[in-house]
């Protein structure tokens, strides 16, 4: 799907395994060496939830400048354990990385891509809500794009503490 932005066009499209390494380079760049995923994480993600796996790329150069994983899971709540686990039929889609090349961020692409993401999502029939875990200075990023703060996450991933965020689609 095309979408112009600040004068630029944009593509917006579910990601294949051949970006595997643009993949990483920008999660890599994108969080602290504690909190980013693995290549083989992202790899298992891409091959087992490969349809909840989007992009954004500038069209006139073909480069990945963002993108956003998740999995699903039957649990109530993201939980550790909903986080290393995709199952299928999931309900609850959990969001692990929306990420943004540095030099294009604070320019809305985030919450562009976030908002096709969750249109998007909405076609998955067994999805009842949206969660994902953000730090403090993005949970305003994440409001505009309509989620609610449900309280501070126990789960531990990195230094420091991780709001939950929600949306019910």
């Amino acid at each position: 799907m095309d979408f112009n932005h600040q004068n630029d066009l944009y593509v917006f499209f579910n990601i294949n395994i051949d970006l595997l390494d643009s993949i990483y380079s920008l999660e890599t760049s994108a969080f602290p060496e504690d909190e980013a995923a693995s290549l083989e994480s992202l790899k298992n993600r891409i091959n087992q939830a490969g349809n909840l796996f989007y992009g954004i790329k500038k069209k006139e150069t073909d480069e990945l400048i963002g993108y956003i994983c998740s999995t699903l899971s039957d649990k109530e709540t993201l939980e550790h354990d909903s986080m290393l686990f995709h199952i299928e039929n999931g309900n609850l889609l959990c969001i692990h990385s929306v990420v943004i090349k540095e030099e294009y961020q604070r320019r809305g692409l985030a919450t562009k891509m976030m908002t096709l993401y969750v249109e998007q999502m909405k076609s998955i029939e067994s999805i009842t809500k949206i969660q994902l875990l953000c730090k403090d200075n993005l949970k305003g990023l994440y409001t505009k794009c309509g989620f609610s703060f449900n309280r501070i996450s126990p789960v531990q991933h990195g230094q420091d503490h991780w709001n939950e965020m929600e949306l019910i689609p």
